[in-house]
């Protein structure tokens, strides 16, 4: 079986399963936490399976190379992704927060 790319991870595209506990101190238990990534509609495939032609996604968490017109997948574009989602929770804003291609590619 071949391995999946999700090719449109994004904050609403990730779900927490079930509430997570908290430990008696009030700190949570990191191992309650179920997060489940929900939204396959245009996956890929990295053995080739399914390959896409077409280059979909939301702009904002968008890899370059998809931007550039590559829609091979690979896992890079997930792992972009995984980046922008980072970034935002850690500085409080997407950088790349654009609504068009035309703005992104400047």
């Amino acid at each position: 079986m071949g391995k999946i790319i999700h090719r449109d991870l994004k904050f609403a595209n990730i779900m927490i399963a079930k509430p997570p506990l908290y430990e008696e101190n009030g700190k949570l238990d990191i191992e309650s936490v179920d997060l489940k990534i929900v939204d396959f509609g245009i996956f890929g495939s990295i053995a080739g399976i399914r390959m896409e032609n077409i280059n979909c996604g939301s702009l904002k968490f968008m890899a370059p190379e998809l931007l550039s017109g590559h829609t091979h997948s690979t896992p890079k574009i997930d792992i972009w992704s995984i980046g922008l989602m980072f970034h935002a929770m850690l500085i409080g804003w997407l950088p790349f927060n654009k609504s068009t291609k035309e703005d992104l590619e400047k």
